[in-house]
C-alpha cells in the first residue's frame, strides 16, 4: 500500500540514535581523560565533549590531537559491530520501500561509522553520509543539515531529522526542518527528557516503529509524551 509521505527526506543522527554507542564513547572518554591525568565526570563528558571534537580543550586537555587519536583507538575496537537500536533496520527498509531518501548526519568521523553500516547491511540504503570531515562546524550549528539538503536537492519543509540530543534538535530547528527526538529506555542514563524538551522537538518517540507512520503522513501530528 502506497502512502503520500509527509517527509520525503529523513536525516538520522548516528550515535545514540541508530547505534547504541553512547556507552562505548563515554567509556573511552573517561579512560583517555585518566591517561591525561584528569578525572572527569560523565555529566561533563555528555555536556562538553560528546559530539564536539574540541570539547576536551574546555576541560583542560592541551594536546587535542593526541587525545582524540587515543579516543578513536579505544572506540574503534568496538564500533564496527556496535548494536543498533531495536527496529532501526526494519524502519530504514520500510522507508526505502516508500521511496524516502535517507542521510546520516553525524559529528562522528566517517571511519568510525561506515564499517558498522556495512556490518549491519544498511549502508546500501543510505543515500548520503556526512560526518565530521565534511563540515567546518559541529551540530548544534546547522551547516551539516544545510549541506545534506543541498546535496539531496531537498527543501526544508520536505525533511525531518531524528536524533537523541539537543544538538540534533537545535541544528534541525536552525535549518528550518522538522525534528524528532529519539528517547528510548537505553538513553535515559545519558539524557534528561525534561531538559531535551526545552528544545521543543516536533516529535518525541521511544520506539523506531513510530517513525514510519510519522514520515508517511499516517499521523503527522503524533507527539508521544511519557514520563
Amino acid at each position: 500500500m502506497a502512502y503520500k509521505t509527509a517527509y520525503h527526506y529523513v536525516l538520522f543522527d548516528w550515535d545514540g540514535c541508530i547505534a547504541q554507542s553512547l556507552k562505548i564513547w563515554i567509556s573511552a572518554y573517561k579512560k583517555v581523560f585518566q591517561q591525561f591525568g584528569k578525572q572527569i565526570e560523565v555529566k561533563d563528558i555528555l555536556e562538553t565533549v560528546l559530539g564536539d571534537w574540541n570539547g576536551p580543550l574546555k576541560l583542560g586537555v592541551h594536546d587535542i590531537k593526541a587525545y582524540n587519536t587515543a579516543v578513536l583507538k579505544e572506540v574503534n575496537q568496538h564500533l564496527p559491530k556496535v548494536d543498533l537500536y531495536p527496529h532501526v533496520k526494519e524502519t530504514i527498509l520500510a522507508l526505502r520501500d516508500h521511496g524516502v531518501l535517507m542521510a546520516i548526519v553525524t559529528n562522528s568521523k566517517r571511519d568510525s561509522v561506515l564499517p558498522a553500516l556495512a556490518y549491519h547491511g544498511i549502508i546500501e540504503y543510505i543515500d548520503l553520509f556526512l560526518g565530521e570531515e565534511d563540515v567546518s562546524h559541529y551540530k548544534t550549528h546547522p551547516e551539516i543539515i544545510h549541506k545534506a539538503l543541498y546535496l539531496l536537492e531537498a527543501q526544508p519543509h520536505e525533511a525531518l531529522i531524528i536524533g537523541d540530543s539537543d544538538k540534533d534538535i537545535v541544528a534541525g530547528k536552525r535549518a528550518g526542518i522538522a525534528t524528532a527526538l529519539y528517547y528510548p529506555p537505553y538513553n535515559r542514563a545519558y539524557h534528561d527528557l525534561k531538559e531535551l524538551k526545552k528544545c521543543h522537538p516536533d516529535y518525541i518517540i521511544e520506539d523506531f516503529r513510530v517513525l514510519t507512520p510519522i514520515v508517511l503522513g499516517i499521523d503527522n501530528t503524533l507527539n508521544l509524551d511519557f514520563p
